[in-house]
């Protein structure tokens, strides 16, 4: 896919809307869970498979790997149409809330919220 968004473009989009996308060497936490884990010296025993997460905000979500890059793919369309704009940000969080719900018929893509931050980091120091 060919995308006229620059690299600052898609960066200076991506923080406005709080949207970070990463992989984890464990399937069975997310790397923001595997860093308060670690902040707070609490091992954790996890699969060894690798897991494909997204955040929006201070929710965090698992997908699997069609879904981790179709989502990427969407989220640079979603930013060329702001860049251009064509979509107001109200527009954008209605796409993103419809996709994560399954309420999206043209974008159906696995996505599995994850444990919130701060319950995990609660539990981690309790």
């Amino acid at each position: 896919m060919v995308s006229s968004v620059t690299k600052e473009q898609l960066t200076s989009f991506l923080n406005e809307f709080h949207i970070e996308f990463r992989l984890s060497g464990t399937g069975s936490y997310s790397p923001w869970h595997l860093e308060i884990a670690k902040r707070h010296n609490v091992p954790l025993m996890g699969t060894c498979d690798i897991g494909h997460f997204f955040k929006l905000g201070d929710e965090v979500y698992q997908t699997d790997m069609r879904g981790y890059r179709d989502f990427q793919e969407y989220i640079l369309v979603l930013a060329e149409m702001y860049i251009r704009n064509e979509i107001t940000k109200d527009d954008i969080l209605t796409e993103i809330n419809e996709i994560i719900d399954g309420r999206n018929d043209a974008f159906d893509i696995y996505v599995r919220p994850c444990e919130d931050l701060k319950h995990f980091e609660q539990d981690c120091l309790s």
